[in-house]
């Protein structure tokens, strides 16, 4: 640390500042807000592993499009890939709820 910068830092930390704002006035603000309590279940491990299993699903569409050449091979691969895809987005929503 260079000598301004430290003559800085010790200045600021006299004035009770930083960039500008008072630590004091930040605490005062922060002890006064409400708590609220939140219900949500974004972190539940049932969503992340539904979007395991939409990824899985959709990588094998993904990758059953470049085994052959076939109508009916392309159709099941974009069957797939449209799955997984729906999959995904229900558990995001999910999450999102």
């Amino acid at each position: 640390m260079t000598k301004e910068a430290n003559f800085f830092a010790c200045d600021c930390m006299e004035k009770n500042l930083f960039l500008g704002i008072k630590f004091s006035t930040m605490a005062k603000k922060s002890a006064s807000a409400p708590s609220t309590i939140q219900n949500n279940n974004a972190n539940d491990f049932n969503h992340y592993k539904l979007i395991t299993v939409g990824i899985v699903i959709g990588l094998a569409g993904v990758f059953g499009r470049f085994v052959q050449d076939s109508t009916l091979a392309s159709g099941i691969a974009n069957v797939l890939v449209l799955i997984g895809s729906v999959i995904c987005i229900k558990a995001v929503l999910n999450i999102l709820k």
